[in-house]
């Protein structure tokens, strides 16, 4: 019973990119175990992370919305969402031996692989960029699968680095990264393609990860001797004139007008459809978002939801500098790694909805406590195996 948490973050760690069903499961039964035991079988530590009052804030503001919403039903059951930043405080909670942190990226980077790997595979066996199909992984729709991958980008590019690891975890963490950077290339998403370039030049400029500068070099490379689709969907996000963004600082400059009517409160969680039809132009299409996070939660939550969301995501930065100071080695890459997953994400919302997203939210609130852990854990370890008995 004291190791079923940590069991069940492996289970959680296995599925979170293959199976919405079993990952969410995992996190159920951990909730129902921590709610049910009390600490007193298993091995919980509720210390705090630092977080706690910008994550009240943040519930606050959400609660705040819906209170005052047109159809406040619809924006409560949106409410459920809040449960995810609960993944933040499991592994700190549950992890209490630091070679186990490697086991959970072991198993995260097979399955980022794996689904990957198919991914890619049925995509050029459909077609390929020639036929436009999208790049579905076992979670099937192609944003929430590439929103997934983008996270795991991060800590299978800096594991390949680390002396520390056997040299059978860097081979596989190789093997996991390269399928994941082709299954993001040729997926053409811009919201990935943002977020992985911006959070490889944070590691690299920031961390002094050199293999950040090197993937990207690589990237530009490959995008060159691509395909013609995949060079126009390059030139496409960088040209402010291209059809994909006219039509997103369309629905931007609609969101904005939004936020003008009703700035305090904005105007609830739910779908957004019946606002959004009142301020688009004659025959354009419904969106019930805003396709980016900071424009979507000015809209939905108002002033106070942008203000409850910078002081969370401050909050996280600063949860994971402490957790850096301590580590070196291995556990310093998941904490870079992690740090790297967080900008990468924040990018990436800037042209998607991806906070929205249930399964992206949970692994990256994962990724930021296993970071957590990581920092606690330190003195008692390397993170790579378990201490040799005498």
């Amino acid at each position: 019973m004291k190791k079923l948490p940590e069991y069940l973050l492996v289970v959680y760690s296995l599925s979170g990119v293959l199976s919405i069903a079993v990952s969410q499961a995992a996190m159920g039964l951990a909730a129902a175990v921590a709610l049910v035991d009390r600490g007193r079988r298993t091995r919980f530590d509720w210390r705090p992370l630092g977080i706690e009052w910008p994550l009240l804030a943040w519930i606050v503001a959400s609660l705040l919305a819906t209170a005052f919403a047109p159809d406040p039903i619809g924006s409560a059951g949106k409410l459920k969402k809040l449960v995810l930043w609960a993944v933040v405080f499991w592994p700190p909670a549950a992890l209490w031996r630091p070679w186990s942190i490697g086991r959970l990226f072991m198993t995260l980077l097979f399955a980022a692989g794996v689904t990957s790997l198919y991914g890619v595979l049925t995509f050029f066996l459909q077609g390929g960029p020639e036929m436009a199909v999208r790049i579905r992984g076992f979670h099937g729709f192609y944003l929430t699968n590439s929103g997934l991958l983008l996270l795991c980008t991060f800590p299978a590019i800096l594991f390949v680095g680390c002396r520390e690891l056997p040299a059978s975890r860097r081979w596989g963490a190789g093997i996991a990264a390269a399928a994941i950077l082709a299954s993001q290339f040729f997926g053409a998403l811009p919201g990935a393609w943002l977020g992985t370039s911006v959070g490889l030049l944070y590691l690299a400029i920031f961390r002094g990860y050199v293999s950040g500068a090197v993937v990207l070099l690589i990237g530009a490379v490959a995008l060159v001797l691509a395909p013609p689709t995949l060079r126009e969907s390059a030139l496409d996000l960088a040209n402010p004139a291209s059809y994909a963004n006219l039509d997103r600082l369309e629905i931007w400059r609609n969101g904005i007008t939004l936020f003008e009517q009703r700035p305090l409160t904005g105007w609830g969680l739910g779908d957004l459809q019946p606002e959004y039809a009142r301020v688009k132009s004659p025959g354009a299409p419904m969106e019930g978002h805003m396709h980016s996070v900071p424009v979507h939660v000015a809209t939905s939550m108002g002033i106070p939801g942008l203000i409850a969301l910078t002081w969370l995501f401050i909050g996280l930065f600063r949860a994971l500098g402490r957790a850096r100071r301590p580590t070196r080695g291995f556990l310093r890459r998941v904490v870079d790694a992690a740090e790297g997953a967080l900008v990468g994400f924040l990018a990436a919302g800037l042209l998607e909805w991806n906070l929205g997203d249930s399964e992206i939210l949970a692994l990256l609130c994962f990724l930021v406590g296993v970071a957590i852990a990581a920092g606690r854990l330190a003195p008692l370890g390397d993170g790579i195996a378990p201490p040799r008995e005498a």
